[in-house]
């Protein structure tokens, strides 16, 4: 019989205990930013579908939002991004998070916007290549000036060049810092982060460094694997990405060549009609609205519905008294 796990001292055992406690104290976690395609409104049936899985992947992470959301205690979790500014974000919240704060609160203004923005763009490839070489680096002041754009920035082109002059949002009523009864929180919301994100393994770099053998296969048990790629290029109007690619269908390759395993319980994202997948698989379908993504026909603000799905594995758990659909 498989003995339990034995900690090296009393003090690595009670540190681990605090910190469960701590993460059971939080509980689920809003996005702390606005991201293209967040999945926040049908993360609870992701994580049903899921369930306790031992290790947790997430290669494209943009504002982690389904991993906030789970709703259970964690075990082992890695998360990738192509894009440095999301890692250094997530390094400085777990490093300095009131730092953070301090230089995301600013109030809404056009000309810091187009001015904090084209700074961004010219510290970029500065920024990767400090993060690449030393995995303690962080910029908390950058991070903290990303957030304020990431949640000031109206329609497409964010982080993509400097020269930009959209007008920021005027409204603040949904996701971001400067939405209504968040920005006198932001400290407080980045010290949960900071205890949420203190043992995530946070990867830059490309999908399928996250999803190497070495890295799904670290830890004995179930795995579960949300794909979201950026939608296919013919389906949405470019640029819209900081990091433009075009991975889509080989993100769905990858998903079908291992969607059988046993061990693996994997979650693809996509926009209704994107993807063929066989019938073994189960679709959750569900509407968003226009929004920040910028879809063809369905552009930003136009208050329109588009529909997205959620394509499950066959060995996802299936619960009951939830609509399937095959798509």
């Amino acid at each position: 019989m498989p003995q339990p796990k034995l900690y090296e001292d009393h003090a690595a055992r009670s540190r681990h205990h605090r910190r469960m406690q701590k993460l059971q104290q939080i509980g689920p976690l809003a996005a702390l930013f606005p991201y293209m395609g967040g999945k926040a409104v049908p993360a609870p049936v992701i994580w049903q579908r899921l369930g306790t899985v031992k290790h947790y992947l997430e290669p494209f992470a943009g504002s982690l939002a389904c991993l906030l959301a789970r709703p259970h205690r964690p075990h082992t979790e890695t998360v990738g991004d192509l894009d440095g500014y999301l890692t250094n974000v997530h390094r400085a919240l777990v490093y300095d998070p009131l730092a953070v704060a301090q230089y995301a609160r600013w109030p809404v203004s056009s000309m810091d916007l187009w001015a904090r923005h084209d700074y961004l763009c010219s510290q970029r490839d500065a920024l990767a290549a400090q993060l690449t070489a030393d995995h303690r680096f962080y910029d908390a002041e950058l991070a903290g000036l990303w957030l304020y754009c990431a949640s000031t920035w109206q329609g497409s082109g964010f982080g993509r060049k400097a020269g930009l002059r959209p007008q920021p949002h005027v409204s603040h009523t949904g996701s971001g810092i400067h939405a209504r009864g968040r920005r006198d929180q932001l400290p407080r919301r980045c010290l949960e982060l900071q205890t949420r994100l203190a043992h995530v393994t946070l990867l830059c770099g490309d999908w399928r460094e996250t999803l190497a053998e070495t890295v799904v296969f670290r830890t004995r048990g179930s795995v579960g694997i949300l794909l979201d790629p950026p939608y296919s290029q013919d389906l949405r109007e470019a640029p819209l990405y900081a990091r433009e690619t075009d991975c889509a269908a080989a993100v769905r390759d990858w998903a079908l060549a291992h969607g059988d395993h046993p061990q693996l319980r994997i979650a693809l994202c996509g926009l209704g009609g994107e993807h063929a997948m066989p019938d073994t698989w189960t679709a959750y379908t569900w509407q968003a609205r226009g929004g920040l993504t910028n879809t063809k026909h369905h552009g930003r603000g136009s208050g329109e519905t588009r529909q997205e799905v959620v394509w499950f594995s066959p060995h996802c758990l299936q619960p009951a008294h939830q609509l399937l659909l095959h798509v």
